[in-house]
């Protein structure tokens, strides 16, 4: 009977706990399902480049799977999808992005769970399926959903390290976000080498020589080296993308080759380690920290000098710009960060690992813009680039609603009553919510109105015309462009409009290019490679005598005249 009275009641988790994280990947493909569903015009990177590219490998034509240009990663899993079910390269693009979404539930838990509590944890699960611009990066089919996972996944992997240095999980997960991110996009590679380098830094503390890292770093090569050797074989070029050879060349006048990779990546892991000793004795000092943030005001005063300084000169600069980097954190979502640490400092529970997750964020952001403005020499960022590091602000954002919920449910006023106050609280958790939503579904409501659904009509039967249209080869063989990918798809679409400023004919880059998809080919900026000249109708064209108007077809506000090109 002691023994009995002694025993631990175990208390019954509610139903929504149990499995949370699956029923919130089954959550997550229903409320995504229907833009998958409704949409059927891709973006433009999809269609000019992923959707073509899935459909090669689907096919096993393996020269245009594959390419500098585009990140492995996105073109071999919705490859995968696409041969194993017979979908097209776009549906499959669709469902790789939304695979992704679903992966990032599972580090965004764990790493939550870790800094704050399983209660908050599980929230930002919940929130996270309700986060509206992060879901439209799954409907476009685009790999930016790649990248927000593998972003999760490398901030939970130094959080893990950061905490327990002397465990191998931590830096085993790092070394797979890393590779991830290398194949993913170009812009990752500086942003996941860094983040290494601070893996090394942080396993210094407990060892003087870095044998996980160096594991880790061996595991990161094994991933992206398929990558590589793919590249130098379809293009020429031993890298994991384009912009890293664009460098080399002109360095050595030549393309990099498998040894010249080879013996960059040694020469960086090399520097790394001497970089991370000298890193972890500063830090070891007592005004270590002082240090590394004068190093850090120095790095945003030399991107300012960049722009101020007179014989550096910009090639462009967005008028925008400020607003694409707010559009870029999501401002529903920064609001409510911004709360959370607030109130975070305010009830003085901040922690190192918050301060790590802020500079992975705010890192990210800088990096991007940085690379843009050395390489590009753009003053320009789209708010798609940075979008992916927002999922690191719901923790916090998730935390401020727990306190502000706090705050008003136990608040004790005469004239503003608990009960009022609860009320308050549960409207606008819900207004929030709904919110949240409406603007997932916006896409939906757009194109749904009369307008729209007009225009998309429209361009589906002129696409669907071509495409019926067209008798001969289905595939061909362009030449490769190491700079650029071009689709073996035909036919073959020449756009073109008269400028009404320059008074000039040039190539469309509007809207109507948009179906080219579901006409079955590609379009291109050479009018001789053309199969079709989709002309938007002006007096000022003058056709070659080997074309034929074969119909004109109204879409939107536009009349556009069809000829075929005789071969």
């Amino acid at each position: 009977m002691d023994e009995m009275q002694n025993m631990t009641t175990i208390t019954p988790q509610p139903w929504w706990r149990k499995n949370l994280l699956l029923w919130c990947c089954l959550l997550l493909c229903a409320l995504n399902m229907p833009m998958l569903i409704t949409d059927v015009i891709p973006d433009r990177d999809v269609m000019v480049r992923y959707a073509p590219m899935a459909e090669a490998f689907a096919k096993g034509n393996y020269l245009y799977a594959f390419h500098p240009r585009t990140g492995f990663l996105h073109t071999f899993t919705a490859g995968i999808i696409a041969k194993l079910s017979g979908l097209d390269g776009f549906t499959a693009c669709k469902l790789s992005s939304m695979l992704f979404m679903m992966l990032a539930i599972f580090p965004l838990y764990s790493m939550t769970k870790r800094i704050f509590s399983r209660k908050i944890a599980e929230y930002s699960v919940l929130f996270y399926l309700i986060c509206s611009q992060l879901h439209r990066l799954t409907t476009w089919g685009l790999r930016d959903s790649h990248k927000l996972f593998l972003l999760m996944l490398a901030s939970y992997s130094l959080i893990r390290i950061y905490q327990d240095r002397e465990k191998w999980g931590g830096y085993i997960w790092l070394a797979v976000s890393i590779g991830g991110g290398i194949i993913t996009r170009g812009d990752m590679i500086l942003y996941m080498g860094i983040l290494f380098f601070w893996g090394m830094v942080m396993e210094l503390k407990i060892s003087r020589i870095p044998y996980r890292s160096f594991a880790s770093s061996v595991i990161a090569a094994c991933l992206t080296i398929p990558s590589i050797i793919t590249n130098e074989k379809l293009a020429g070029m031993a890298v994991p993308e384009v912009r890293f050879s664009i460098i080399f060349e002109k360095i050595m006048h030549r393309l990099p080759g498998l040894t010249d990779t080879c013996i960059i990546a040694l020469i960086v892991l090399v520097l790394c380690l001497i970089a991370a000793i000298i890193t972890r004795k500063i830090i070891d000092l007592k005004y270590g920290y002082i240090f590394f943030l004068f190093i850090g005001a120095m790095y945003v005063l030399g991107l300012i000098l960049l722009i101020v300084l007179p014989f550096y000169q910009l090639e462009y600069t967005d008028p925008d710009f400020i607003v694409s980097i707010l559009k870029g954190y999501f401002p529903a979502l920064l609001i409510l960060a911004v709360i959370g640490i607030i109130f975070k400092i305010w009830k003085k529970e901040w922690t190192r690992a918050d301060s790590i997750l802020v500079i992975l964020s705010f890192s990210h952001t800088v990096l991007i813009i940085g690379q843009v403005l050395i390489f590009d020499k753009y003053l320009f960022v789209s708010h798609r680039y940075l979008l992916p590091a927002a999922i690191l602000e719901i923790p916090f954002a998730v935390y401020g609603l727990q306190c502000l919920w706090d705050f008003l449910t136990t608040y004790q006023n005469r004239y503003l009553p608990p009960k009022l106050l609860r009320t308050v609280a549960i409207l606008g958790v819900s207004a929030l919510c709904i919110g949240m939503l409406i603007d997932l579904y916006a896409p939906i409501l757009k194109a749904s109105k009369p307008k729209q659904r007009k225009y998309e009509q429209e361009s589906l039967k002129m696409a669907e015309f071509i495409r019926n249209d067209y008798k001969g080869p289905k595939f061909a063989a362009p030449k490769i462009d190491p700079n650029h990918y071009v689709s073996n798809r035909r036919p073959v679409l020449y756009f073109i409009r008269f400028n009404e400023e320059k008074q000039s004919l040039f190539f469309d880059y509007g809207r109507i290019t948009s179906l080219t998809w579901n006409a079955g080919g590609r379009w291109t900026i050479f009018p001789e490679e053309a199969d079709y000249v989709i002309e938007k109708q002006t007096e000022y064209y003058k056709p070659a005598p080997n074309m034929e108007k074969i119909t004109e077809m109204n879409v939107g506000k536009a009349t556009y005249n069809i000829w075929r090109v005789k071969k």
